[in-house]
């Protein structure tokens, strides 16, 4: 007769139709990813973003089946187990709830499924413990099960796989030939540590494989330039061919990298031309005044490539150059885009000039003297930390950012230091938005809520005649980054809305 329980008989289909079901799920998920990072627009981008959904219906249909097919003992143990994990979970994205009211970042979605698959796997070491796995203890469905005469056996001819001896002679008599073999009891409790640990180890490895897209942070990368060259001091790359035209202006140090999700989102749109500044990315540094001769070429620029009314989007001191040229020419300007880039250095306004100046002289001094390798090393450990909050972001970003000329960052600080653009901000007659993260972690002290920072920067706007501030709470000054999906919606409604 057959000696295997229904748990064992229904943990061997789970394993079969789980590792099965990860196969598929895995094959399925790294191509849906790569064609919605592509731009995919249209019904068929919901149908690719769900496609991984399909094999996970199979897991759950797994775990069903697994759940109906074992004893009663086993589908105790589970339910108490999920209850405990229901429990856990509950408390941690309420109190992370909370949290982010205190400017902790915003988390995905991904990550209160991961949160339940390991509260699961406590919930099972904790039952496990309370039933005194690891001890002599049977279950006693399990025991009625094997003891139960097979359907294929002899009336009389029935025996029971384990007897329990007669008398105590005949105990004492075999004691010393047992007493160095597994009792029933022994195999049977070894055998529920080994699959509590294997199920814990599944549980883990659905957590991982399922959650895999929360881990990724990084923006999408950019597609493929349908045409690189140079104007002045500018190298441009271009990207698409919409009928209307978006300019991309990276911030200091940065290349057009920083930039590669918002490409990818709006490449399928636009004609979108992105910029690497003078000294950042492996171009070579220019001399004379910096910002004249880089909105000078930008002016080039639209006239070499007929481009008109384009939308300038800028990070940091690239916002504050597409202020510049809001000033310059806005009537060949569709909108700017401003991300922590504005008229003047923030911090400027509680100084005076000489101050200013002092600390910009000193700081760009300091900062021309350093190797590449210190200035590199500078970022990633002292910077970049506090401007974007994942420390895989600090790896992805240094990566084009740990390439920037120290001399030409020096002077491009300096420049940016001492520029005050509020008294010509009446001539930006053109949209602007500045889209304004905020984290109270580090700005809690001098800004305590996101409406103080909301009311500080919209005064130092307040010159400009159709100027905005819309705010990305949670994130730092690398805000697409930090809230990648907030700061897409930030984008995609000024363009809509102009």
């Amino acid at each position: 007769m057959s000696t295997e329980n229904p748990t064992s008989t229904a943990n061997r289909h789970y394993i079969t139709s789980l590792v099965v079901s990860m196969v598929i799920y895995m094959v399925v998920l790294f191509p849906s990813i790569w064609l919605l990072q592509r731009g995919l627009e249209g019904p068929l981008k919901f149908v690719v973003a769900l496609a991984p959904a399909v094999p996970i219906v199979f897991v759950a249909i797994a775990l069903l089946r697994y759940f109906r097919g074992t004893d009663e003992f086993e589908r105790q143990r589970m339910l108490e187990s999920l209850g405990i994990a229901g429990l856990i979970t509950a408390l941690l994205a309420v109190t992370y709830g909370f949290l982010e009211n205190a400017g902790l970042p915003h988390l995905s979605a991904w990550w209160t499924w991961t949160a339940f698959m390991v509260s699961w796997l406590i919930g099972r070491v904790i039952v496990s413990a309370q039933r005194g796995i690891g001890r002599k203890q049977k279950s006693p469905t399990a025991s009625a099960w094997r003891d139960k005469p097979s359907s294929r056996s002899k009336p009389g001819n029935t025996r029971r796989a384990f007897r329990s001896h007669s008398n105590s002679a005949n105990s004492s008599e075999k004691a010393s030939k047992t007493s160095s073999t597994p009792t029933p009891s022994n195999t049977q409790a070894r055998s529920s540590i080994m699959a509590t640990a294997y199920r814990a180890i599944i549980a883990l490895a659905l957590a991982l494989f399922i959650g895999a897209p929360a881990l990724a942070s990084v923006p999408a990368p950019a597609p493929q330039a349908v045409a690189t060259f140079n104007v002045g001091s500018l190298h441009v790359q271009q990207y698409g061919s919409g009928a209307k035209s978006i300019v991309f202006i990276p911030g200091l140090t940065c290349g057009p990298q920083e930039w590669s999700g918002e490409i990818a989102h709006l490449a399928p749109h636009y004609t979108i031309y992105a910029l690497t500044l003078p000294g950042f990315d492996g171009q070579p540094a220019i001399a004379g005044p910096l910002f004249a001769t880089v909105t000078t070429d930008f002016w080039k620029l639209l006239d070499a490539k007929n481009i008109v009314k384009p939308y300038v989007i800028g990070h940091s001191l690239g916002g504050t150059i597409g202020f510049m040229l809001a000033t310059q020419h806005p009537d060949r300007l569709g909108g700017i885009i401003a991300l922590d880039g504005l008229p003047i250095y923030p911090t400027n306004i509680f100084s005076t000039p000489d101050k200013i100046k002092a600390m910009a002289d000193a700081t760009a001094a300091s900062m021309a003297g350093e190797s590449q390798a210190a200035f590199a090393k500078f970022e990633h450990d002292q910077s970049l930390p506090y401007l974007v909050t994942a420390p895989s972001d600090v790896d992805a970003i240094i990566a084009y950012a740990g390439k920037a000329d120290p001399k030409a960052t020096a002077a491009w600080f300096r420049e940016d230091l001492l520029l005050d653009l509020r008294p010509d901000l009446a001539k930006a007659n053109v949209p602007i938005v500045l889209l304004a993260p905020y984290d109270a972690t580090l700005e809690g002290k001098y800004l305590p809520t996101i409406d103080a920072k909301h009311d500080f920067y919209a005064s130092i706007l307040k010159g400009a005649p159709n100027a905005s501030v819309v705010m990305i709470p949670n994130s730092r000054h690398f805000a697409m980054y930090d809230q990648p999906a907030e700061t897409s919606a930030a984008v995609d409604a000024f363009l809509a809305a102009h």
